[in-house]
């Protein structure tokens, strides 16, 4: 299986990569991020998001129409 952004960018072509996670999840975010930053270097169509006011786990203020609208306008 592909272990470097570039193996996986070009596994996934021009399939959107979606990573997402909460403004305030100080462990996962960094890693998320730099996922997303090297998947983009690799020439990956790599969106990323920070969901405004959560944290590891959703709250009840979680907008998830942004799933959505990726899901819906990506395939």
């Amino acid at each position: 299986p592909p272990s470097t952004p570039a193996q996986w960018a070009a596994a996934l072509g021009n399939r959107p990569v979606f990573n997402g996670v909460g403004e305030l999840d100080n462990e996962w975010q960094p890693s998320v991020k730099s996922t997303h930053d090297a998947l983009v270097d690799a020439g990956a169509n790599s969106i990323y998001v920070e969901f405004t006011g959560q944290g590891h786990r959703p709250n009840n203020a979680f907008d998830e129409t942004v799933l959505f609208a990726f899901w819906g306008t990506s395939f």
